[in-house]
């Protein structure tokens, strides 16, 4: 996997974590759903098109 790959996910992960943190606790469900959802097809969309793509 690329490092800017990882980077991406990284940051990704950090300001999801972010807004988890400011997001009131009755939006925090659907948010982390909507943002693994989002993960799973970048991480999809990766392998499939292999490292160069």
């Amino acid at each position: 996997m690329p490092t800017a790959a990882i980077a991406l996910m990284i940051v990704v992960a950090l300001v999801g974590a972010a807004v988890a943190f400011v997001l009131p606790v009755w939006a925090i469900p659907p948010f982390l759903i909507a943002w693994l959802v989002g993960c799973a097809v970048l991480v999809e969309r990766l392998f499939r098109n292999g490292p160069n793509a």
